[in-house]
This record gives structure tokens, C-alpha cells and sequence, in this order.
């Protein structure tokens, strides 16, 4: 029997400058395999409800603020399986560059553009966020013609 992926949704609140980017984190503390991680904010997309309202309610949840669905934009859909379950994540950004009243309660994490890849290869967090991660990061810098 084939287990249903549970859907995730997250936000990636960043920063841009000509260094690299600024991410902006949370500690999970949990009794499971990611307790004492570093993460983005989002969780379990409930019965019944659109991603982005997921996104907007994890986001206000865990940070304490509230966001306007004009506040995220929609980056990409990821699927990744761990051995022991396979997750669905909704992913959107939060771009602090236009909003930078909305990293309350997070932690800065900087990652340059010339060692992006190995700051993330040796982050402390989930290894599925390590993927869209990166996918991230090259998408930025393709935008801003650095590739």
C-alpha cells in the first residue's frame, strides 16, 4: 500500500544584496528527527485548504505576524521522499527587500552567491529544504545574471 504524501506548505522570507542572500529562520523544536533544525516557516496543509492560505496561517502561527496573499509569491512545487514518508512542498517567498517588518522572531542565515552551494551542503537543515533551496538560489541568481 502506498502511503499519500503529506502536503507541506512554506515560506522562504529572504533578502538580496550583492553578497548573496539573507534567509530568515526558525529553530524547530519537536520530539522527532528534525528537532534542533534550522527551517523555513510553514506546516501541514490542512483538509480543505489552498496552499497559499496554508502558507499565510503557518506563517502568521509560528511568526506572529500577519501577511496579505500579495505579500508571497509562489516559487515552485517540490516533491521529496525520505524513506519513511514523502512530502509535497508548496513553496513561496517573501521578499524582505519590499517588507522588512516581517522578520520578527526569525534568524538571519547568510548564504554568499560564490559558496552558496557548500553554505547549503553544510546547513543545519531538513534535506529536503536543501534541494528547493538551492533551486532558489540559482533561479535569484539567473534573474540577476550571474549565471
Amino acid at each position: 500500500m502506498t502511503k499519500i504524501a503529506k502536503r507541506i506548505s512554506i515560506v522562504i522570507p529572504f533578502k538580496i544584496d550583492e553578497q548573496g542572500l539573507s534567509l530568515y529562520v526558525q529553530l524547530r523544536r519537536e520530539d522527532g528527527p528534525l528537532d534542533g533544525l534550522w527551517e523555513f516557516p510553514g506546516g501541514k496543509i490542512e483538509i480543505g485548504e489552498a496552499p497559499e492560505f496554508s502558507a499565510l496561517r503557518e506563517f502568521e502561527e509560528e511568526v506572529g505576524l500577519k501577511l496579505g496573499p500579495e505579500d508571497l509569491t509562489h516559487f515552485s512545487t517540490y516533491d521529496f521522499a525520505y524513506e519513511d514518508r514523502s512530502l509535497v512542498f508548496f513553496i513561496y517567498t517573501l521578499d524582505l527587500n519590499k517588507k522588512s517588518d516581517m522578520k520578527h522572531g526569525l534568524s538571519e542565515q547568510k548564504i554568499t552567491w560564490e559558496s552558496a552551494k557548500n553554505d547549503v551542503e553544510s546547513a543545519n537543515i531538513p534535506e529536503a529544504n536543501k534541494h528547493f533551496l538551492m533551486q532558489f538560489i540559482e533561479f535569484k541568481k539567473s534573474q540577476l545574471g550571474m549565471n
